[in-house]
Protein backbone atom coordinates (compact mmCIF):
# COMPACT_ATOMS: atom_id res chain seq x y z
CA UNK A 1 0.00 0.00 0.00
CA UNK A 2 2.85 2.29 0.91
CA UNK A 3 4.54 1.62 -2.42
CA UNK A 4 1.30 2.35 -4.26
CA UNK A 5 0.97 5.70 -2.51
CA UNK A 6 4.57 6.54 -3.30
CA UNK A 7 3.99 5.67 -6.94
CA UNK A 8 0.91 7.88 -7.02
CA UNK A 9 2.83 10.74 -5.50
CA UNK A 10 5.69 10.31 -7.97
CA UNK A 11 3.19 10.21 -10.86
CA UNK A 12 1.38 13.31 -9.64
CA UNK A 13 4.60 15.27 -9.11
CA UNK A 14 5.94 14.18 -12.49
CA UNK A 15 2.74 15.31 -14.20
CA UNK A 16 2.93 18.67 -12.42
CA UNK A 17 6.57 19.08 -13.42
CA UNK A 18 5.82 18.22 -17.05
CA UNK A 19 2.91 20.69 -17.09
CA UNK A 20 5.09 23.44 -15.57
CA UNK A 21 7.96 22.79 -17.97
CA UNK A 22 5.55 22.78 -20.92
CA UNK A 23 4.14 26.18 -19.89
CA UNK A 24 7.60 27.64 -19.42
CA UNK A 25 8.77 26.24 -22.77
CA UNK A 26 5.70 27.70 -24.50
CA UNK A 27 6.39 31.14 -23.00
CA UNK A 28 10.09 31.03 -23.87
CA UNK A 29 9.29 29.99 -27.46
CA UNK A 30 6.80 32.86 -27.68
CA UNK A 31 9.51 35.28 -26.55
CA UNK A 32 11.87 33.93 -29.22
CA UNK A 33 9.16 34.24 -31.89
CA UNK A 34 7.99 37.77 -30.94
CA UNK A 35 11.23 39.19 -29.60
CA UNK A 36 9.41 40.57 -26.54
CA UNK A 37 9.54 39.45 -22.94
CA UNK A 38 5.78 39.74 -22.48
CA UNK A 39 2.65 40.22 -24.57
CA UNK A 40 1.09 42.37 -21.85
CA UNK A 41 2.44 45.48 -20.17
CA UNK A 42 1.69 43.96 -16.75
CA UNK A 43 4.22 41.26 -17.57
CA UNK A 44 7.07 43.74 -17.07
CA UNK A 45 6.35 44.16 -13.38
CA UNK A 46 7.99 47.22 -11.80
CA UNK A 47 9.33 48.30 -15.20
CA UNK A 48 5.83 48.60 -16.66
CA UNK A 49 5.36 52.28 -15.81
CA UNK A 50 8.78 53.19 -17.20
CA UNK A 51 8.02 51.27 -20.38
CA UNK A 52 4.62 52.93 -20.78
CA UNK A 53 6.20 56.36 -20.30
CA UNK A 54 8.89 55.65 -22.90
CA UNK A 55 6.34 54.38 -25.41
CA UNK A 56 4.22 57.51 -24.86
CA UNK A 57 7.23 59.73 -25.48
CA UNK A 58 8.01 57.81 -28.67
CA UNK A 59 4.47 58.44 -29.96
CA UNK A 60 4.71 62.15 -29.14
CA UNK A 61 8.11 62.52 -30.81
CA UNK A 62 6.98 60.65 -33.93
CA UNK A 63 3.75 62.67 -34.17
CA UNK A 64 5.64 65.96 -33.94
CA UNK A 65 8.26 64.76 -36.42
CA UNK A 66 5.50 63.89 -38.91
CA UNK A 67 3.94 67.33 -38.40
CA UNK A 68 7.32 68.93 -39.04
CA UNK A 69 7.71 66.93 -42.24
CA UNK A 70 4.35 68.21 -43.47
CA UNK A 71 5.23 71.80 -42.52
CA UNK A 72 8.36 71.72 -44.65
CA UNK A 73 6.11 71.50 -47.69
CA UNK A 74 3.84 74.27 -46.41
CA UNK A 75 6.65 76.76 -45.91
CA UNK A 76 7.96 76.02 -49.38
CA UNK A 77 4.57 76.90 -50.90
CA UNK A 78 4.28 79.90 -48.58
CA UNK A 79 7.65 81.27 -49.62
CA UNK A 80 6.73 80.85 -53.28
CA UNK A 81 3.45 82.75 -52.79
CA UNK A 82 5.18 85.63 -51.04
CA UNK A 83 7.79 85.73 -53.77
CA UNK A 84 4.98 85.96 -56.33
CA UNK A 85 3.40 88.94 -54.50
CA UNK A 86 6.81 90.63 -54.21
CA UNK A 87 7.32 90.06 -57.94
CA UNK A 88 3.98 91.72 -58.69
CA UNK A 89 5.07 94.81 -56.75
CA UNK A 90 8.44 94.91 -58.48
CA UNK A 91 7.02 94.50 -62.00
CA UNK A 92 4.47 97.26 -61.47
CA UNK A 93 7.05 99.66 -60.03
CA UNK A 94 9.27 99.01 -63.06
CA UNK A 95 6.33 99.56 -65.43
CA UNK A 96 5.64 102.91 -63.73
CA UNK A 97 9.26 103.98 -64.07
CA UNK A 98 9.25 102.94 -67.73
CA UNK A 99 6.09 105.01 -68.22
CA UNK A 100 7.75 108.03 -66.63
CA UNK A 101 10.93 107.56 -68.65
CA UNK A 102 9.08 107.08 -71.92
CA UNK A 103 6.37 109.62 -71.10
CA UNK A 104 3.85 106.94 -72.05
CA UNK A 105 1.24 105.59 -69.64
CA UNK A 106 -0.69 103.47 -72.15
CA UNK A 107 0.32 100.17 -70.54
CA UNK A 108 -0.25 101.12 -66.90
CA UNK A 109 -3.87 100.02 -66.70
CA UNK A 110 -2.98 96.57 -68.04
CA UNK A 111 0.11 96.32 -65.80
CA UNK A 112 -2.01 97.24 -62.77
CA UNK A 113 -4.60 94.58 -63.60
CA UNK A 114 -1.90 91.93 -63.99
CA UNK A 115 -0.18 92.96 -60.75
CA UNK A 116 -3.46 92.90 -58.81
CA UNK A 117 -4.40 89.48 -60.18
CA UNK A 118 -0.98 88.02 -59.34
CA UNK A 119 -0.98 89.45 -55.81
CA UNK A 120 -4.56 88.33 -55.17
CA UNK A 121 -3.67 84.78 -56.22
CA UNK A 122 -0.61 84.83 -53.95
CA UNK A 123 -2.44 86.00 -50.83
CA UNK A 124 -5.22 83.47 -51.40
CA UNK A 125 -2.78 80.60 -51.90
CA UNK A 126 -3.66 77.37 -50.08
CA UNK A 127 -1.79 74.36 -48.73
CA UNK A 128 -3.64 71.07 -48.37
CA UNK A 129 -6.86 72.97 -48.94
CA UNK A 130 -6.21 75.50 -46.16
CA UNK A 131 -5.52 79.21 -46.79
CA UNK A 132 -1.96 80.18 -45.89
CA UNK A 133 -2.62 83.75 -44.82
CA UNK A 134 -6.00 83.63 -43.05
CA UNK A 135 -4.63 83.12 -39.53
CA UNK A 136 -6.52 80.53 -37.52
CA UNK A 137 -9.30 80.40 -40.10
CA UNK A 138 -8.90 77.12 -41.97
CA UNK A 139 -11.28 77.76 -44.87
CA UNK A 140 -12.26 80.53 -47.24
CA UNK A 141 -10.08 83.05 -49.06
CA UNK A 142 -8.50 85.66 -46.75
CA UNK A 143 -8.85 88.32 -49.49
CA UNK A 144 -12.49 88.35 -50.50
CA UNK A 145 -12.42 91.05 -53.16
CA UNK A 146 -11.93 89.84 -56.72
CA UNK A 147 -11.32 93.01 -58.78
CA UNK A 148 -9.79 96.45 -58.69
CA UNK A 149 -13.29 97.88 -58.80
CA UNK A 150 -14.13 96.11 -55.52
CA UNK A 151 -10.84 97.27 -53.99
CA UNK A 152 -11.63 100.89 -54.90
CA UNK A 153 -15.15 100.56 -53.50
CA UNK A 154 -14.04 99.04 -50.18
CA UNK A 155 -14.75 101.33 -47.23
CA UNK A 156 -12.27 99.56 -44.97
CA UNK A 157 -10.40 96.32 -44.20
CA UNK A 158 -13.67 94.58 -43.32
CA UNK A 159 -14.69 94.86 -46.98
CA UNK A 160 -11.41 93.40 -48.20
CA UNK A 161 -10.38 90.66 -45.81
CA UNK A 162 -11.93 87.49 -44.39
CA UNK A 163 -9.47 86.24 -41.80
CA UNK A 164 -9.24 85.19 -38.16
CA UNK A 165 -8.28 87.59 -35.39
CA UNK A 166 -5.15 85.66 -34.50
CA UNK A 167 -2.33 84.16 -36.50
CA UNK A 168 -2.13 80.37 -36.73
CA UNK A 169 0.35 78.86 -34.25
CA UNK A 170 2.01 75.46 -34.49
CA UNK A 171 3.41 73.71 -31.40
CA UNK A 172 6.40 71.47 -32.03
CA UNK A 173 7.22 71.05 -28.38
CA UNK A 174 8.85 73.10 -25.59
CA UNK A 175 10.42 76.23 -27.06
CA UNK A 176 9.09 75.45 -30.53
CA UNK A 177 5.83 77.41 -30.81
CA UNK A 178 5.81 79.08 -34.22
CA UNK A 179 3.59 81.58 -35.97
CA UNK A 180 2.84 80.00 -39.33
CA UNK A 181 2.52 83.28 -41.24
CA UNK A 182 1.38 86.86 -41.00
CA UNK A 183 -2.21 87.40 -42.06
CA UNK A 184 -3.06 88.69 -45.53
CA UNK A 185 -4.10 92.08 -44.16
CA UNK A 186 -0.67 92.65 -42.62
CA UNK A 187 1.12 91.52 -45.76
CA UNK A 188 -0.97 93.16 -48.46
CA UNK A 189 -2.27 96.48 -47.10
CA UNK A 190 0.73 98.55 -48.25
CA UNK A 191 0.65 96.92 -51.67
CA UNK A 192 -3.10 97.37 -52.10
CA UNK A 193 -2.82 101.01 -51.06
CA UNK A 194 -0.46 101.62 -53.98
CA UNK A 195 -2.77 99.74 -56.34
CA UNK A 196 -5.55 102.08 -55.24
CA UNK A 197 -3.37 105.16 -55.64
CA UNK A 198 -2.42 104.20 -59.19
CA UNK A 199 -6.00 103.27 -60.07
CA UNK A 200 -7.15 106.65 -58.76
CA UNK A 201 -4.71 108.40 -61.10
CA UNK A 202 -5.86 106.31 -64.05
CA UNK A 203 -9.47 107.12 -63.18
CA UNK A 204 -8.73 110.88 -63.27
CA UNK A 205 -7.55 110.46 -66.83
CA UNK A 206 -10.79 108.76 -67.75
CA UNK A 207 -10.71 107.33 -71.24
CA UNK A 208 -8.20 109.90 -72.46
CA UNK A 209 -4.63 109.20 -71.45
CA UNK A 210 -2.26 112.19 -71.40
CA UNK A 211 0.16 112.56 -74.29
CA UNK A 212 2.70 113.94 -71.86
CA UNK A 213 2.90 113.74 -68.10
CA UNK A 214 2.82 116.87 -65.98
CA UNK A 215 5.42 117.41 -63.31
CA UNK A 216 2.85 116.64 -60.64
CA UNK A 217 1.84 113.41 -62.37
CA UNK A 218 5.46 112.39 -62.67
CA UNK A 219 6.04 113.10 -59.00
CA UNK A 220 2.91 111.17 -57.97
CA UNK A 221 3.86 108.19 -60.13
CA UNK A 222 7.42 108.24 -58.79
CA UNK A 223 6.05 108.20 -55.23
CA UNK A 224 3.83 105.23 -56.03
CA UNK A 225 6.83 103.37 -57.50
CA UNK A 226 8.88 104.04 -54.38
CA UNK A 227 6.05 102.89 -52.14
CA UNK A 228 5.73 99.74 -54.22
CA UNK A 229 9.43 99.11 -53.63
CA UNK A 230 8.87 99.34 -49.87
CA UNK A 231 5.89 96.98 -50.11
CA UNK A 232 8.04 94.57 -52.14
CA UNK A 233 10.83 94.75 -49.51
CA UNK A 234 8.33 93.80 -46.81
CA UNK A 235 7.09 90.84 -48.83
CA UNK A 236 10.63 89.76 -49.64
CA UNK A 237 11.42 89.87 -45.93
CA UNK A 238 8.40 87.67 -45.21
CA UNK A 239 9.55 85.30 -47.95
CA UNK A 240 12.96 85.07 -46.30
CA UNK A 241 11.33 84.42 -42.94
CA UNK A 242 9.35 81.56 -44.47
CA UNK A 243 12.65 80.11 -45.67
CA UNK A 244 14.12 80.44 -42.18
CA UNK A 245 11.10 78.72 -40.69
CA UNK A 246 11.46 75.92 -43.22
CA UNK A 247 15.08 75.43 -42.17
CA UNK A 248 14.12 75.54 -38.49
CA UNK A 249 11.39 72.98 -39.10
CA UNK A 250 13.94 70.76 -40.85
CA UNK A 251 16.28 71.01 -37.86
CA UNK A 252 13.42 70.35 -35.44
CA UNK A 253 12.34 67.28 -37.42
CA UNK A 254 15.91 65.97 -37.33
CA UNK A 255 16.00 66.47 -33.56
CA UNK A 256 12.63 64.80 -33.04
CA UNK A 257 13.58 61.87 -35.25
CA UNK A 258 16.78 61.37 -33.28
CA UNK A 259 14.83 61.55 -30.01
CA UNK A 260 12.34 59.00 -31.30
CA UNK A 261 15.20 56.66 -32.25
CA UNK A 262 16.76 56.92 -28.78
CA UNK A 263 13.42 56.34 -27.08
CA UNK A 264 12.69 53.36 -29.30
CA UNK A 265 16.06 51.91 -28.30
CA UNK A 266 15.15 52.43 -24.64
CA UNK A 267 11.81 50.69 -25.21
CA UNK A 268 13.59 47.88 -27.01
CA UNK A 269 16.14 47.49 -24.22
CA UNK A 270 13.34 47.20 -21.67
CA UNK A 271 10.93 45.07 -23.68
CA UNK A 272 13.14 42.97 -25.92
CA UNK A 273 13.86 39.38 -25.05
CA UNK A 274 17.48 38.15 -24.77
CA UNK A 275 17.56 35.43 -27.44
CA UNK A 276 20.86 33.99 -26.23
CA UNK A 277 19.60 33.65 -22.66
CA UNK A 278 16.29 32.24 -23.90
CA UNK A 279 18.13 29.54 -25.88
CA UNK A 280 20.01 28.43 -22.76
CA UNK A 281 16.78 28.33 -20.74
CA UNK A 282 14.97 26.36 -23.43
CA UNK A 283 17.77 23.78 -23.65
CA UNK A 284 17.82 23.45 -19.86
CA UNK A 285 14.06 22.93 -19.73
CA UNK A 286 14.21 20.37 -22.53
CA UNK A 287 16.74 18.36 -20.53
CA UNK A 288 14.48 18.61 -17.49
CA UNK A 289 11.48 17.63 -19.57
CA UNK A 290 13.18 14.55 -20.98
CA UNK A 291 14.38 13.45 -17.54
CA UNK A 292 10.98 13.99 -15.94
CA UNK A 293 9.16 12.28 -18.79
CA UNK A 294 11.49 9.27 -18.54
CA UNK A 295 11.00 9.05 -14.78
CA UNK A 296 7.23 9.30 -15.21
CA UNK A 297 7.32 6.58 -17.87
CA UNK A 298 9.47 4.29 -15.75
CA UNK A 299 7.25 4.67 -12.69
CA UNK A 300 4.08 4.19 -14.73
CA UNK A 301 5.36 0.88 -16.08
CA UNK A 302 6.09 -0.55 -12.64
CA UNK A 303 3.64 -3.12 -11.32
CA UNK A 304 3.02 -4.56 -7.85
CA UNK A 305 5.06 -7.58 -8.87
CA UNK A 306 8.06 -5.30 -9.36
CA UNK A 307 7.78 -4.13 -5.78
CA UNK A 308 7.42 -7.69 -4.41
CA UNK A 309 10.53 -9.08 -6.10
Amino acid sequence: MTNTLLTLRFNTQAQLDISRITRELTDLQRQVATGYKSNEIAGYGVGASRLLNARGLVEIAESRANSALQLQGRFGVQGSALGQAAGAAFNLSQAIRDAISGDDVNSLNTELTVAFSSALSAFNETWNGQPLFAGERLSGSPVKITSMAELMAAAGPQDIYNEAEREQIIDLGPGARLSMAEKASALSTDLFDQFKALQAMINTWGGTLPDTLSATERQDLQQIAQNLDRARDKLTGAEGQAGQLERRITEERTRLTARSTLLQKEVGDQAAADIGELTIQINTLLVQYEATAKTFSDISNLSLVDYLR
